[in-house]
């Protein structure tokens, strides 16, 4: 499924975000640290997540593929200034 090296960083960002209160400050940092840079625990569940949504929809033939494809599209930023272009119009 993942390599070695993946299962470690998933598994170790999972037992990170347990240990993190959850305030929504603190969620909304992460998830914008996620989304603009591809770093932090965040940005390794969002790959993983995508990963496994790839592969079962057969978009990448293993989930690793997707999960490293997922982890250069976040390290792009172009995740989060694509979701600020469709928010931006929402606020009031």
């Amino acid at each position: 499924m993942y390599d070695e090296k993946t299962a470690k960083q998933i598994k170790e960002s999972h037992e990170a975000l347990k240990e993190i209160e959850s305030k929504r400050e603190t969620i909304t940092e992460l998830g914008e640290s996620a989304l603009k840079s591809g770093k932090g625990p965040a940005a390794v569940q969002i790959a993983s997540q995508a990963a496994c949504l790839t592969h079962l929809t057969e978009i990448f033939q293993s989930p690793q593929e997707g999960f490293d494809s997922a982890m250069e599209i976040l390290e792009s930023g172009s995740c989060y200034e694509n979701l600020m272009r469709w928010i931006e119009p929402l606020k009031p």
